[in-house]
């Protein structure tokens, strides 16, 4: 029932992950007068912070300009969902009941032992 009172707030794709932005911001406000803070919150299908993707999207354009390769945007988006994926085939690797299944990461592919 307690996820039902939360439901009105993530009815948009990337809501949750603005709502976990806002959060970082409030909770990081001190460093704002020393440093720059731009909290990046990507939800687990993808969808991530407007201002994070505006941040990541105007970085990779940057690095593109220097290098003089237009693919380094697509290859920071690329690299961070490759590091979502890994995390989340961690979760799911430390949630297995260990008597009973194994699972082992290897290159990032997931692979699963089930004991008879």
């Amino acid at each position: 029932m307690a996820a039902g009172r939360h439901l009105g707030k993530f009815r948009m794709a990337g809501s949750a992950a603005e709502l976990a932005a806002l959060r970082k911001v409030e909770k990081y406000s001190a460093l704002e007068r020393t440093h720059f803070f731009q909290p990046i919150a990507v939800e687990s299908l993808g969808p991530m912070n407007i201002a994070a993707y505006s941040f990541l999207a105007e970085l990779g354009r940057k690095i593109s300009d220097v290098s003089g390769d237009d693919r380094h945007s697509i290859y920071l988006f690329q690299r961070i969902s490759v590091l979502i994926q890994r995390y989340n085939a961690i979760l799911l690797h430390e949630s297995f009941l260990w008597p009973l299944i194994r699972a082992v990461l290897l290159r990032g592919v997931l692979i699963l032992f089930f004991n008879r």
